[in-house]
Formats: C-alpha cells, structure tokens, sequence
C-alpha cells in the first residue's frame, strides 16, 4: 500500500511446495532471489551442509516462476566453487530465471574460523569475468553486487559493465551510509558482514523512533553512525588516490583488506 517492493532471499526449498508459492504471490511477494551455491547436488549440498538441498533449491526455484514470481539467483563466489561457475549458467538457462546475480565472499569479522572460504579478490572478479561472457552469449542478464576496485576488472569489458549497471559503483555502503541493515532487535549495523557490531537503534522505549529522530542520529557528526563512516571513509591504497586514477570505486569493500595486502592487490 505504501509502495514499499517487498523481496525474500532465500534457499528456495519451501518455495517446492506449490500452495505456499501461490500464498506467496497472492500476498504480493514482488521478487524471489534463490541461492544457488554450485552447478549440481554434490558442490551446492557441500557447501550448504545440507543433502539434498540442492534439488529442493531447485524444484523451489521452478515453481515460484510458474505461480509467476520473478526470480532470480544470487550466487557467492568463494573458494570452493569459483572455478565452476560457467555450469551455473548452463544449469540456469532454460530455468525462469530474470537475473543471477553474485557477491564475493566477505570477510566475516565476528568469527574468523567463517574466513575459509575467502578467495583472492582478484581471481574471484576474474571468475565473474568469465561467467558474465558466457550468460551474455545465452541472454541471461549477470550481475556482480559486490563493491570491487574497478581496476580489477578486464580494461576491454569494465566499461560496458558499467554502462549496463552490472558492477556496483561508487563507494562502498560503510562509508557512503547510503544502505544499512536492521537485526530482529532493531539494531541497525552497516552491513551483514558486521552484524552483532549495532551503531543505534530504532526503538526508544519499545516505540520506533521518528523519521527526523533517526536521520537526525544516523547524520549527527557526533554519533557513532557518522564518526564510523568517517573512519571507514579512506582509501586502502595511495594507488587509489594517484591522480592517474578517476575511478569512482575508492578501493572496493574495506572489509578485504583486513585479510588482503591492498598495495599488493590492487593496480
């Protein structure tokens, strides 16, 4: 009613059952987003922990689209699957899939055992590189949603990515603010990468707090939402600040180089 578009991200495995992908979409699920995490059961189950889901995934995927959902896939490129993505694209084409998008997998901060499954940055764009090629020879739009330094991506290729919208651009959300997440507990936090780490709240004795109270806290240079973006707001690189450089990317998702050596990494 308000004009709100409301998606779900999702394995996709209770969406197999046909009466609760039609309750769905007559409650105006606009857009449904799969994950899809490898080409067959044996890498998507093994990364999912989960025997079987793969196929689920699948069924679910189907018939949302015949109740007439839009669907999509979001795909994680990580280190257990960044060398059989092109399958993916083979596995989804004759699939009612609107779009397969991807994010890089991110640096998890509260809990450093979770960082097994980081990629060199460099090799996962390039993977993304080749997955892209071989969607667009079959018409299947493919989108990279994870902040990257642009000088990263193939010199022939990045500028008709950009053109199309198909890399994130500008800088990333823990400095510009231009997105944030809310938990169940009403605690905002920059990004998924740094949940359990709150800069507010949107609850002031068990009431939402108004619109001009949060925009007030979130921009008021003395609170913790814009002395964080403040300090998330440099570049990781002098590279990034030659004035060679006018890319807008100001050196990708910061969260990387916690793990990632930028002067070494970045071009």
């Amino acid at each position: 009613d308000r004009g709100v578009r409301s998606g779900v991200i999702s394995n996709g495995r209770r969406f197999s059952d046909r009466k609760f992908s039609r309750r769905m979409k007559e409650s105006g699920l606009d857009y449904l987003t799969i994950s899809i995490c490898g080409p067959n059961a044996e890498s998507h189950d093994g990364i999912t922990n989960v025997k079987g889901s793969f196929y689920q995934s699948m069924r679910g995927l189907r018939t949302a689209g015949e109740e007439g959902i839009d669907v999509a896939t979001n795909t994680v490129i990580g280190a257990e699957n960044a060398r059989e993505l092109e399958k993916m694209v083979d596995l989804l084409g004759d699939e009612p899939v609107k779009e397969m998008t991807f994010n890089i997998c991110g640096v998890c901060v509260s809990e450093d055992s979770n960082n097994s499954y980081l990629i060199n940055p460099i090799e996962a764009v390039k993977s993304f590189e080749r997955v892209y090629s071989r969607a667009k020879s079959l018409g299947i739009r493919t989108r990279l949603v994870t902040p990257m330094p642009i000088c990263f991506f193939d010199g022939n290729l990045v500028k008709e990515l950009k053109d199309k919208k198909l890399v994130a651009g500008g800088p990333c959300q823990l400095s510009s603010g231009r997105n944030f997440v809310i938990e169940y507990n009403g605690d905002i936090v920059p990004c998924t990468h740094l949940a359990h780490f709150p800069m507010m709240n949107i609850f002031n004795n068990g009431k939402v707090i108004s619109k001009d109270e949060f925009m007030k806290k979130y921009n008021d240079a003395h609170e913790v939402p814009f002395q964080f973006r403040e300090k998330m707001r440099r570049y990781p690189s002098s590279k990034c600040e030659d004035s060679n450089c006018d890319e807008p990317c100001s050196g990708g998702c910061p969260l990387y180089w916690l793990k990632f050596d930028p002067d070494k990494e970045i071009k």
